[in-house]
């Protein structure tokens, strides 16, 4: 318990550093200080020397009644619930700027390409299931093995997993079929907007910002009924696993009923389990609530991929959509934040809820005129 801590590399050490009783580093040790700022208890603790690639994170017990902020240099944060501290092989903050956006913007493209080619195989909804069941079981597994490569190995541990990902999807990409030709003999940069995609889009926007609006605040409510870490990684891994069934759903059935039917009912559960997270002082409702919302995703994106696809056949607005996707997915817990300190998680339920009615109404609409 104490005012602050603070965080030093040994250039900083002789600064603030040094004011707190911290100690000073040697430029060439690779160390880190960690230095209290009045400590209460333990009283006579006055931090440590830390690894220079040492991951740290500091969570916020209370970050509503007791709020906190963070300084980097001269720039401050308010209000924040968790603090990750990662030294960086890059120094400058231009060049990892300019590095992230190449790295960003390669994987948008490469993804914007994969989602192309699916839109033009025979059935594509099935292959974007498929793709679901993918993601999710890499991304269940990657829940729980990356903290723990990281204990053992630290945070490059992180980067090692990417790499090795990277790596498989290089060995993968020559055994990839050729896709079937498009029909239609129109200049394939011309980009065919109509109405119904525009709301099929608007529709997928909502839906996506929704999900990741609450996801992103899952483990804050977890803890908010008594949770600790452990059992809520556990629980979400849980509900993860089980949510790969939507995409296996969407890989069975197909279009065997259309498109209409199985969207309007995927994104309606996904609103009513949504609402019922109000609900999740009880664990019971709180691991059904997030299964159940992760089915209805996995079940809902292919079709949604699908019907943006059927809007022309070179896979153009398949890549669009993946983009949008994108940007829901970074604006549900951007427009979060605006709302969690003030209003609390039932307001972000609130609002996920009303505008996953809308994209209900705008999806179902759009499959249903779209021929």
């Amino acid at each position: 318990v104490c005012d602050g801590i603070l965080v030093a590399t040994a250039a900083g050490s002789t600064a603030y550093n040094l004011s707190a009783h911290g100690s000073i580093i040697p430029l060439n040790s690779n160390l880190l200080a960690l230095t209290p700022i009045s400590a209460f208890r333990p009283r006579r603790w006055r931090g440590a020397l830390l690894q220079h690639n040492t991951n740290i994170k500091f969570e916020v017990i209370d970050s509503i009644n007791r709020p906190v902020s963070v300084t980097a240099d001269h720039s401050e944060f308010r209000n924040i619930v968790k603090v990750d501290i990662i030294s960086s092989q890059i120094t400058s903050a231009e060049n990892l700027i300019a590095i992230r956006f190449l790295h960003g913007t390669i994987g948008g493209v490469s993804v914007g390409i994969g989602l192309s080619v699916i839109a033009r195989t025979l059935n594509p909804d099935k292959i974007f299931g498929m793709l679901l069941v993918v993601q999710y079981s890499f991304g269940s597994l990657g829940i729980w093995t990356v903290p723990r490569l990281v204990e053992s190995f630290g945070h490059m541990a992180v980067f090692g997993v990417l790499m090795l990902f990277s790596v498989m999807t290089l060995v993968i990409l020559p055994f990839i079929p050729n896709v079937r030709e498009a029909k239609s003999t129109n200049n394939p940069f011309k980009i065919n907007f109509s109405y119904l995609l525009v709301l099929a889009l608007i529709a997928l926007f909502l839906f996506q910002a929704s999900n990741m609006g609450v996801a992103d605040y899952a483990f804050e409510l977890g803890k908010d009924i008594g949770l600790v870490n452990t059992e809520i990684s556990n629980l979400l891994t849980v509900a993860n696993i089980i949510s790969i069934s939507g995409g296996l759903f969407v890989y069975v059935i197909g279009t065997k009923y259309g498109r209409t039917i199985p969207l309007f009912i995927g994104v309606s559960i996904s609103a009513i389990f949504t609402y019922l997270l109000h609900y999740s002082e009880s664990i019971t409702m709180y691991f059904i609530a997030n299964t159940v919302t992760g089915i209805a995703w996995a079940f809902v994106i292919p079709y949604i991929l699908g019907l943006c696809a059927s809007f022309d056949s070179h896979g153009q607005m398949a890549a669009l959509a993946g983009f949008v996707s994108k940007v829901g997915l970074a604006t549900g817990p951007l427009v979060g934040s605006m709302f969690i300190l003030n209003y609390g998680f039932e307001m972000i339920l609130y609002i996920a809820t009303i505008a996953l009615i809308g994209a209900t109404i705008l999806i179902a609409y759009s499959s249903a005129a779209q021929k």
